[in-house]
């Protein structure tokens, strides 16, 4: 004959430990992924503003070297 189930309840205590685990595990690797892409924006950013910055000073580098040759009439 079949035997008779146990009175003790079907779910377990770590297979609810282990989802919370798993739930706490995700969310603070979601959070630090959203920090760390931040970063790599902002870093993006001042790249960027640092190579306008550069073109910047060629530009006037050689608007200067222009004025220069005008200056002494060299050709």
């Amino acid at each position: 004959m079949n035997r008779r189930r146990s009175s003790e309840p079907r779910s377990h205590t770590a297979a609810f430990v282990a989802l919370i685990l798993m739930v706490v595990v995700g969310t603070v690797g979601g959070a630090l992924h959203a920090i760390y892409r931040n970063g790599q924006i902002k870093t993006e950013r001042e790249i960027a503003k640092t190579r306008e910055r550069i073109e910047e000073h060629r530009l006037d580098i050689q608007m200067i070297e222009i004025g220069k040759e005008r200056a002494l009439d060299l050709y």
